[in-house]
């Protein structure tokens, strides 16, 4: 259970997030590398007069800082007017609480699936030791509900049949996001390095 927990599951909550991220990565170093073309400096200026990376996010403090380093000239490439990730915790405008005033089951369950995941999120980031201790109390409980399940499959030909269908689109699942992740990793190899003059 500890390597499923520490090989699939944390990978898998946070593989969305990290996808998009690579993918804003690979579009910002092909802008870097189409400006460079033309000029010595990144084009900061050009997309906008507002640049909310300047006073909201910290990578941007940090890479002002050390702009010796190529983290940093990639980070100061980077000019948006969005503030990002920092919009999900504002209190007004059309996704805060108060706009939102759906009430019923699908609410409380959508709430609840996402207190679960981000339990989860929270969890799997927390240290591993912390981990370690959860899947060692968690395991016996697992085991006990897996070998019910399993008992059950075993009784009906129709649970078999639904087992076995679930754990073919399970593979197919599987198998469609490491091609997708091997198609990614191609694209971004088609990234060139900026050359030292």
């Amino acid at each position: 259970m500890e390597c499923i927990w520490m090989q699939f599951v944390i990978p898998s909550l946070v593989s969305s997030e990290v996808e998009r991220v690579s993918q804003v990565l690979s579009d910002v170093l092909r802008q870097i590398c189409k400006n460079s073309l033309s000029s010595k400096e990144p084009n900061i200026s050009s997309t906008s007069i507002l640049n909310v990376a300047n006073y909201l996010f910290i990578s941007t403090r940090v890479a002002k800082a050390n702009p010796h380093l190529m983290e940093s000239f990639i980070v100061l490439s980077y000019q948006s007017h969005l503030p990002g990730e920092l919009s999900h915790v504002w209190t007004h405008g059309p996704l805060s609480h108060s706009s939102n005033q759906r009430n019923g089951r699908g609410t409380r369950y959508a709430a609840l699936l996402g207190a679960v995941l981000s339990l989860l999120q929270f969890l799997a980031t927390g240290p591993a030791m912390l981990q370690r201790m959860f899947i060692r109390f968690a395991q016996p409980f697992f085991l006990a509900v897996l070998l019910y399940a399993g008992s059950y499959i075993i009784e009906s030909q129709v649970y078999m049949a639904a087992t076995a269908v679930g754990v073919v689109l399970i593979l197919i699942a599987m198998i469609y996001k490491y091609i997708k992740g091997n198609a990614l990793a191609s694209s971004l190899q088609s990234i060139q390095p900026i050359g030292a003059d």
